[in-house]
């Protein structure tokens, strides 16, 4: 399989305030995309990722494994996709963090999900959810259009 893999790198530098019984610490964000990805739409993407990044500063809320976020328009070359589902490592051998002379830092799956995937993933457990979602498609790949 041909993939691109997109990383934030430098959202870890400070680490992200504690709030309403969330983890702070230190992240950094992770998303893979099936398939070649033309030069403007991995700067579309990369742009959306790191507008992710500023998240925890800009909300005033940290990001997590299990959550989801939403967005005005779609995921770039995911169509369908406004939200994201916020992912820990789900593959043997993949790094859940990194180990660095701070403190670990947190590796966080960036999923682009579909609105009905999304309010799948309001209404079940992440864990639950995820795993579902795992069984049911392809993640690197948008979702099949419904017609």
């Amino acid at each position: 399989m041909t993939a691109t893999v997109f990383a934030t790198v430098g959202m870890s530098v400070e680490p992200m305030a504690p709030r309403d019984g969330r983890a702070g610490g230190r992240a950094e964000l992770r998303l893979v995309r099936q398939g070649a990805v033309e030069p403007r739409d991995q700067g579309l993407i990369a742009r959306q990722l790191a507008n992710l990044a500023t998240y925890p500063w800009t909300v005033g809320r940290p990001l997590g494994w299990g959550e989801t976020v939403s967005f005005d328009d779609d995921v770039p070359t995911f169509p369908g996709c406004r939200s994201v589902f916020l992912a820990g490592p789900w593959e043997y051998g993949q790094a859940g963090s990194i180990d660095t002379t701070t403190e670990p830092v947190r590796v966080i799956n960036v999923v682009p999900i579909s609105d009905a995937e999304r309010t799948r993933a309001l209404s079940a457990r992440p864990e639950a959810f995820f795993s579902e979602l795992l069984d049911a498609r392809d993640v690197f790949a948008p979702p099949a259009a419904k017609g």
